[in-house]
């Protein structure tokens, strides 16, 4: 098959299912500003997305001219990548812009994956309606929508004004690779942070963005600090800071007291993600909104203990199984439950990790769900075919 793949390049949600494909001897364009394979891979085209240049100032000074402008340069281009390369199937990670252009422009079978922020921000208070309808009109119009939490089913159908298909579909990963282990690994990343010798490890490994609560763990982190019976350090990591977010949490840093408890990550290549599992002790999770986050799969998978806030797209998940969940916002209940993972017996918490690693590799190991991402694909086609 010829998959057309629009989707953010710099994402391990885009790139993971690009790496099934090619493995599998599918060939893929793939459409984003950035080349994710720049080095060339056999049956992999990088492609620019089309672009309406100064849409801002054009819908400014002459509105009535945005429609026919996007079309000539927009949606008429995706069409003849579509004819031109003899696509196969559409499929759009991260569900903006892209999505609604690809709706217009009718190309079918339109496969959309959700991430979980990209409809939550559609349905925030604050949201433009006018790009809250063109989402909806996307989803509404796509073959098939895949999301990684069962909360936007309901959202999903919500923005399309009506009934859509929707299927559960969360990112697998290589359990060979992210497993226990890799313990020369781990001591060489706790010294290049410079982390005590004995000292216990808390990790906060999602991007560095406001909506991933880092104020909320550096909170709770300074109040357990001072009861802890052994030294503890946070490390944050810094991927996808946000400048003026991660001058915020800095600042909050130095006023709480806590600087030198506090490591600051640089990001790290997906390959070396395992080590970094390996050596923490305990994996921090506080977002304000979320889907079903590919951390908790690796995080199980590394049979490392988590704390994490209790969100809807988590239940009924292992997370809410083998996790420990506190209350979003509550910094009281975070705290303690930081105290009890550092200083108190962690045989319970261990035993759940373990268990938590043999869910994830019957039910999230990539293989099996390249299979499923492929499964879908084909039936998408054979379906249209028989119209």
């Amino acid at each position: 098959m010829r998959i057309l793949m629009v989707a953010p390049a710099n994402s391990p949600h885009s790139t993971r299912p690009v790496e099934w494909l090619l493995g599998r001897g599918h060939e893929v364009a793939f459409m984003d500003r950035r080349n994710p394979f720049a080095q060339g891979r056999a049956g992999f085209t990088h492609l620019r997305p089309p672009a309406l240049r100064g849409r801002r100032y054009v819908a400014a000074a002459a509105p009535y001219l945005v429609s026919p402008l996007e079309r000539m340069f927009v949606l008429s281009p995706l069409q003849r990548v579509r004819r031109r390369l003899k696509i196969d199937v559409i499929h759009v990670s991260w569900v903006a812009q892209y999505a609604s252009y690809c709706a217009e422009a009718n190309l079918h079978p339109l496969v959309l994956t959700v991430w979980g922020s990209d409809v939550n921000t559609c349905l925030s208070p604050d949201a433009e309606p006018a790009y809250r309808e063109n989402i909806g009109r996307a989803l509404a119009q796509a073959d098939l929508v895949l999301v990684d939490s069962r909360d936007m089913f309901e959202k999903c159908a919500r923005l399309a004004g009506r009934d859509i298909r929707i299927e559960l579909f969360r990112l697998g990963i290589d359990t060979k690779t992210f497993r226990p282990g890799y313990k020369e690994e781990a001591l060489a990343w706790r010294r290049k942070l410079d982390v005590p010798e004995n000292a216990k490890v808390l990790l906060s490994i999602r991007g560095l963005l406001p909506y991933y609560g880092q104020s909320v763990l550096l909170r709770g982190f300074a109040e357990a600090l001072p009861r802890f019976k052994s030294q503890a350090v946070l490390v944050i990591n810094r991927h996808s800071a946000q400048p003026a977010y991660e001058s915020e949490i800095r600042d909050l840093a130095a006023r709480l007291g806590i600087e030198s408890a506090v490591r600051w990550m640089e990001p790290v290549p997906m390959d070396r993600l395992p080590e970094v599992y390996a050596g923490a002790d305990v994996v921090l999770n506080h977002p304000s909104r979320d889907a079903f986050p590919v951390t908790f799969i690796e995080a199980a998978a590394c049979q490392r203990p988590v704390i994490s806030c209790d969100l809807p797209a988590y239940r009924g998940t292992f997370a809410e199984k083998f996790f420990c969940m506190v209350h979003p916002g509550d910094v009281a209940q975070l705290t303690q439950a930081i105290v009890e993972m550092v200083d108190g017996d962690g045989t319970p918490w261990l035993a759940k990790s373990k268990e938590a690693r043999k869910v994830v590799e019957a039910e999230y190991d990539q293989e099996a769900c390249a299979e499923q991402l492929i499964a879908h694909y084909r039936d998408l086609v054979s379906s249209r075919s028989k119209k």
